[in-house]
């Protein structure tokens, strides 16, 4: 009780000032998409004789040309009457006029000779009307809600991608590389604090894992897309020199850590505007309670498997892989990565052992590549190698070493279905002669053409 009492939250205010930055990365990403359509417009470039974006960044102007914040008074004033009044001001009838948008934006316009009321009205409209198709042209290929690619566009990407890749010299060296990301236990997050905080958080992962991709990709120098096909749920694809699964595991890992290490929403992203808009009056959770994690389901493919193949086919199968290894990083305790490859070695499960018949239930079916005569050998939970040994004498406790990996026996599939299989027993378990649900499996013989491979 008086932790609870002593326990402090941050409350919202919405119209408190904002001190962190006015935009994340993919916000800024729409803004410049649309500004770069305005700026580019025949129609408004034969209105006026120059063109200029002044972007609002907190309580501050922000020149996109200079690429510069505004400190001078002159282009201050008419820059917070346009952006107040909504309407467009002319400090004097040589210099810019200053048009206001509908977003954080202030546009301002030249005109020569100076342009009298009529034509400001129109040049007002036409604005106006490109704002709005430029803001239609992105949203159509775009999550309106995290700013990310859309699923549509994120294959058209990749495809794109693989295009180029098996067209240029070292097309022979090159892999596709397929992630599927879900936001570990997201529905508790929006059951304790509210959708409002929940949008947030997915605006906030969606930020932090295009920055944490671009990274890499960029260390790597790989090719990239993040989308969002929906919910809590993101996709990522990397095409580029992946030699082999350790290196796309040690990718995908890394994003992980990234997550796992950090709270999302940080402090200063709970700081910027929009969020301060957007949780006006909510309780934020602690720095500690806002530690969000992620499970990630990987796929792959090298260049020569889809040199000559149908690419949309392939990117389909890749992400069919990339969603079943999730599926297994989830059930095996979420916050970790699965490759589909590793799936029939490393993540199988017993779901039953039947005690009148002796038949084994276990969770991998042909949508994982088992068949009928596959063998599996069956782990204890608490024999499948690396965990601690641990012993206490009531006040300490001490490890002593680590658990060996110990086999308990071994099964061979009679049935395969979709999701599930059942085998019979080839090796008993000694001494209880059943196998605990949750036991580990690893294939013994697997088939030539894993799928995925």
């Amino acid at each position: 009780m008086v932790a609870e009492v002593a326990r402090k939250q941050h409350r919202f205010r919405g119209n408190g000032t904002a001190r962190g930055v006015g935009m994340t990365r993919l916000q800024l990403k729409k803004f410049k998409f649309i500004f770069e359509r305005i700026l580019s417009d025949p129609d408004l470039e034969a209105e006026c004789t120059g063109l200029e974006v002044f972007r609002l960044s907190g309580s501050r102007w922000y020149d996109e040309a200079d690429k510069a914040l505004v400190d001078d008074d002159e282009r201050l004033a008419p820059l917070h009457e346009a952006h107040q009044t909504g309407e467009w001001t002319a400090p004097n009838s040589e210099g810019p006029v200053y048009f206001p948008t509908e977003l954080e934006a202030v546009v301002a316009a030249v005109f020569t000779p100076p342009a009298g009321k009529p034509q400001l009205t129109r040049f007002q409209t036409r604005l106006n009307a490109r704002l709005i198709s430029a803001r239609w042209e992105f949203e159509a290929t775009h999550d309106q809600l995290t700013g990310l690619s859309d699923a549509v566009s994120f294959v058209r990407i990749a495809r794109d991608a693989m295009r180029i890749g098996r067209s240029t010299e070292q097309s022979t060296t090159q892999s596709l590389m397929v992630i599927a990301v879900d936001v570990d236990h997201f529905k508790q997050i929006n059951d304790s604090y509210g959708h409002a905080y929940g949008d947030v958080t997915l605006q906030c992962v969606a930020d932090k894992l295009e920055l944490i991709v671009s990274t890499l990709a960029e260390k790597r120098g790989l090719s990239y897309a993040v989308s969002r096909p929906g919910g809590e749920e993101f996709s990522v694809m990397f095409l580029g020199r992946l030699e082999t699964k350790d290196e796309m595991l040690h990718i995908a890992n890394s994003i992980r850590f990234e997550f796992d290490r950090t709270p999302t929403p940080s402090n200063d992203e709970l700081t910027r505007e929009y969020v301060l808009r957007q949780l006006a009056g909510v309780d934020a959770p602690l720095p500690e309670e806002r530690k969000v994690t992620i499970s990630l389901g990987v796929s792959s493919s090298p260049s020569v498997a889809w040199s000559t193949t149908d690419l949309d086919a392939t990117i389909e199968a890749l992400r069919v892989a990339a969603d079943t290894a999730l599926a297994c990083a989830k059930a095996a305790g979420r916050n970790t990565v699965c490759h589909y490859d590793d799936i029939l070695k490393r993540h199988g499960r017993v779901l039953e052992h039947h005690k009148d018949t002796g038949i084994v239930a276990i969770d991998l079916g042909s949508n994982v590549g088992t068949v009928p005569g596959m063998s599996f050998a069956v782990f204890h939970p608490d024999f499948v190698g690396g965990q601690p040994f641990t012993q206490t004498d009531g006040r300490t406790r001490r490890t002593l070493g680590v658990r060996p990996r110990i086999e308990m026996g071994r099964i061979r599939v009679v049935d395969v279905q979709p999701l599930v299989s059942f085998c019979r027993v080839e090796t008993w378990p000694e001494p209880s002669r059943e196998f605990p649900l949750g036991a580990t499996l690893e294939a013994l013989d697997l088939p030539d053409d894993e799928p995925g491979a």
